[in-house]
This record gives C-alpha cells, structure tokens and sequence, in this order.
C-alpha cells in the first residue's frame, strides 16, 4: 500500500495455439418459405438483425430462406396457380407445391436485409423429375426481384440424402442420380441464374445441404469437386443439430454433453469441412439449432439453450465456418423469434 505498483508477468505456453479470426456476420438466420412473408413485415426480426449488426461492427446477418419448404414452393406471380395440379411431378405423386413466392416476397426480405447491410441465400424447388422448370422460374424471378447482388447464393433443393424417403424421388435415389439431375438439368439453372442476377457472373450455388445419410455424405467430396469444376459451386453447406430426435431423448443434459456436443461435430460437420476445403470453397452451416423437428419445450427455449450456441457456434468456427444459420421462426420451442 502507497508503494509502486507490482509488476504483472504473464506467460503463454509455447503450445497453445490462436484460432484465426471470427469471419464478419458468421450468426445468420435460417427460416421456411411459409413464415417469409412474416419476417419481412415483423419490427422485431429486423431489430433483431440490427442488433446482431451492431455487434459485428462489419455487416449484418444472413438470411437463408429453404428448409423443407423449399420444395414445396414455386414462383407464383399472379397467384393463380393451381398447387393442386403440383403433386404428378414428385415420384410419388404425394409431395405438393404448398407455397407460393412473388416479387413482392422478395423485395420485402430484401428490404429488410438490405435496411442492416446484410444478403440472402435462397432455396428453390428440385421437386420436379425430368425437368427443372419450376427451379428456373423461382430462380430467375427472385434474382430479378432482387437488388443486384443481394441474394448471395442459391441452394437448389433440400437435404437430397433424405428424397428417397421422403418421396420426392425413389426409394433408391442415389449421389448418382441425384448428381447427373443437377449436371443435367440444374447447372444450365445456375448458370443462367448466375448472369441474370448474380455478382458480374459468379458462382451462386450453395451446394451440399445435406442432411445426414451415409450413401450421400461418402460421395460428398466427389460431388463437391465436380461442382466446383462445373464453375457453379460457391459454398458448402452442412446441416447439423445439437441433438436429433431419432438418436437420443433431448434433454438439457444431453445437449450439453461434452460427449454428444463432440459426436454431432465429428459426425457430421468435420467431415463437411473437410469436403468444403477440399473443393477450394467456403464451409457454411446453412440450418442449425438445439434440436432438430422444431425443438424440444423446457430443453430449446431455456437459457441453457443459449450457452450452448455460444459453445456449438465457437466450435463451428474453429472448423472453418464462415457462417452458421440459426433455423427458426415458426413460434416453435428452437425458435429465435415467436409467431
């Protein structure tokens, strides 16, 4: 007391490593085609994105709109086309078109990831076999509907590991048939997409968004690779969760189990990152949250919930994630915004 202040020595191990620096805007939002019209008109979605813009100091959020939706969605323009006459153009003829998108649907989440600085990835339809017509309109209307270089990427379709099941293909679907579908049928989209609305013709697709099937994820670096040779593929998206129903029973303690946090990375997203360094692209978690199938009440909205992202979001980013998408906004228990 009343002497000269100690001297203060700090020493850092020679083994202790510094991770690169958090890409700018790396939290970004993930919702459906149905709640789209909701966000852009809701006052607390885009404080919501201010605040997150605040925070970054660089530029705001990402807004994916896709999800299962994506499917089920087709560019309508004057709102008379019958859904009804949709279903013949799955396998099964039971997956109908239930959504439908404008312009005026555009403009507005463009307008309101323009008013924080931020940009939009968009999903179009792979519903149809035999033709791409459907993902061609959605594309181009959207682009033109659009400001310039704001919808950042495209992802066409949804989690194609899980068509087969779903019945929107075979139940034989395959990483080859769905690769020659998008060779044939998708690339002339995405390249037509590119030079109508892209960034002086760069590459828009974000592709991957896969969902967990091992048939597909062991042909993924293959896929990749062709992509990016194709000139198409911009980015590689991963989809993963805290927890799945189908596994475990979600309880708090589970989604902060060092040992489930650490299956679920190196399950699913290490193997995705190392596809995405592979092919020479950046690596996106393009859906994400606690639990999977809209959450678990008492486990997805708790405040043990929101330690976990922060721990799941660094890991991500240790990984290489250059941006992780937090899916939500249909009011249920996952959901970063009620509704």
């Amino acid at each position: 007391e009343g002497g000269a202040p100690a001297a203060l020595e700090v020493r850092v191990a020679a083994a202790v490593s510094v991770a690169a620096p958090v890409p700018a805007a790396v939290v970004g939002f993930s919702a459906e085609y149905r709640q789209a019209p909701w966000l852009a008109a809701s006052p607390g979605f885009v404080q919501m994105m201010r605040n997150l813009r605040a925070l970054d100091g660089v530029r705001g959020p990402n807004l994916r709109v896709g999800g299962n939706s994506a499917d089920l969605t087709w560019w309508d323009p004057t709102g008379e086309r019958d859904k009804g006459r949709s279903c013949g153009a799955s396998y099964s003829g039971a997956v109908c078109v239930r959504y439908a998108l404008n312009a005026s649907d555009v403009e507005a989440l463009a307008a309101a990831a323009e008013a924080v600085d931020g940009d939009l990835v968009l999903g179009v339809s792979m519903v149809q076999n035999g033709t791409a017509q459907w993902a061609r309109e959605e594309a181009l209307g959207a682009l033109r509907a659009a400001p310039r270089g704001l919808v950042v990427a495209l992802e066409v379709g949804n989690e194609p590991d899980l068509y087969g099941e779903h019945g929107i293909r075979d139940p034989g679907y395959s990483a080859a048939a769905y690769m020659a579908e998008m060779q044939r049928y998708y690339l002339p989209v995405l390249a037509a997409a590119a030079a109508e609305g892209g960034t002086k013709g760069a590459p828009l697709l974000q592709g991957g968004t896969l969902c967990c099937k091992v048939p597909f994820t062991s042909h993924a670096q293959g896929i990749a690779r062709a992509l990016r040779s194709s000139g198409a593929l911009k980015t590689w998206s991963q989809h993963g969760y805290g927890l799945a129903v189908q596994q475990v029973t979600p309880t708090v303690a589970a989604l902060l189990s060092s040992d489930a946090v650490t299956s679920r990375i190196e399950h699913y997203l290490r193997p995705a990152a190392e596809v995405a360094a592979g092919a020479g692209v950046p690596f996106v978690v393009g859906e994400t949250n606690s639990v999977n199938m809209g959450g678990r009440a008492n486990v997805s909205d708790t405040f043990a919930s929101a330690l976990w992202a922060f721990d799941w979001t660094a890991r991500l980013v240790k990984l290489n994630a250059t941006r992780v998408n937090f899916h939500g906004s249909d009011g249920c228990p996952y959901s970063w915004l009620g509704g």
